[in-house]
């Protein structure tokens, strides 16, 4: 395989273990993340604790929209 394939699914993998907690939190908030006063809430992550989820702490940097602005 191309080295470039074997990143992306190593950046692809990283980003549903992500996203899979992300879903696992929704469903754990109560209410299902709506609140009649604010509206829907979506869920959070520390950044320290999407580093271990990720198990790679330098694959979070490439999704972090901030600092790709800055």
């Amino acid at each position: 395989m191309d080295d470039d394939v074997m990143d992306q699914q190593k950046y692809a993998s990283a980003a549903m273990a992500l996203c899979k907690a992300l879903v696992d939190l929704e469903k754990e908030m109560e209410g299902g993340g709506y609140d009649e006063m604010e509206g829907h809430k979506l869920p959070e992550i520390p950044l320290h604790k999407a580093r271990e989820i990720m198990t790679r702490a330098d694959f979070i940097q490439k999704y972090d929209v901030s600092r790709s602005l800055s």
